[in-house]
C-alpha cells in the first residue's frame, strides 16, 4: 500500500478509466490537472438527471458532488481520503455518483 502523494497524470488517467464504464446516459465531459494552489485533477460529468464533479488532490483527498441541473441543489456529496489507489473504497464512492446521476431520487444526502 503506498500511502504517499499521488501524481495529477495518475488521477487523470483513473478518470479517463471510467469511460467505459459510465451508466447509459453518463457522459465524461471533462478532466483537467491542475498544479496551482492543490495540485490534483477534476472530473465533470453530466446526465440528463445530474451533474457530478469529483477532484481528486495529490494528497489522496477526493471530493464527491452531484448537483439537479434544473434548481442547482445538491444531491449527492462525499469526501473520501484513501489509503491506496485505486482504492475499493474509492470504487464505491464513484459508483454512488453513477447512482445519483442516473437515479438521484434514490440517493439520501449524505
Amino acid at each position: 500500500m503506498n500511502s504517499g502523494q499521488l501524481l495529477p497524470n495518475e488521477i487523470v488517467a483513473w478518470f479517463h478509466s471510467k469511460g467505459p464504464v459510465l451508466a447509459p446516459g453518463v457522459n465524461l465531459a471533462e478532466v483537467r490537472e491542475s498544479r496551482e494552489h492543490i495540485p490534483g485533477a477534476v472530473a465533470d460529468f453530466g446526465s440528463v438527471e445530474g451533474i457530478g464533479r469529483i477532484t481528486a488532490g495529490v494528497s489522496r483527498h477526493f471530493d464527491f458532488e452531484v448537483l439537479r441541473p434544473s434548481d442547482g441543489e445538491q444531491i449527492f456529496s462525499a469526501h473520501e481520503r484513501i489509503a491506496s489507489f485505486p482504492s475499493p473504497e474509492l470504487e464505491n464512492v464513484f459508483d454512488l455518483v453513477l447512482e445519483a446521476l442516473v437515479h438521484p431520487t434514490r440517493i439520501e444526502k449524505l
